[in-house]
């Protein structure tokens, strides 16, 4: 069984910072092949990188308590996650996140 929450238990963030769910390996986590393990995040009802968010990245690199979901929030507002796995059947209730104007930086 595995279920999400925020890392640090930070929901809101702002623009263009690093927003990260912790992935919480409940039980038969002997059972999960890293190879065959393809979370997808799905906000607001779009898979992966969307107008929401960019640079999606899943860590499922040693023991469970280090296994993390990361993206950069782009978006302005109350949004929602959906983490889902076809192959392992996982299907997490959503997650809310807020996410405030962030800095603004031009190329010189």
């Amino acid at each position: 069984m595995i279920a999400f929450s925020w890392w640090d238990n930070k929901g809101t963030f702002r623009a263009g910072e690093t927003a990260t769910i912790k992935v919480k390996v409940l039980e038969n986590g002997d059972k999960i092949d890293k190879n065959n393990f393809h979370l997808i995040l799905n906000v607001n009802g779009k898979d992966g990188n969307s107008s929401y968010v960019s640079t999606v990245l899943s860590n499922f690199e040693g023991d469970f308590d280090n296994w993390k979901i990361s993206f950069t929030p782009i978006r302005v507002g109350l949004l929602n996650v959906l983490v889902s796995e076809d192959h392992y059947k996982v299907f997490d209730s959503s997650l809310h996140f807020q996410v405030e104007p962030g800095e603004i930086k031009t190329l010189t």
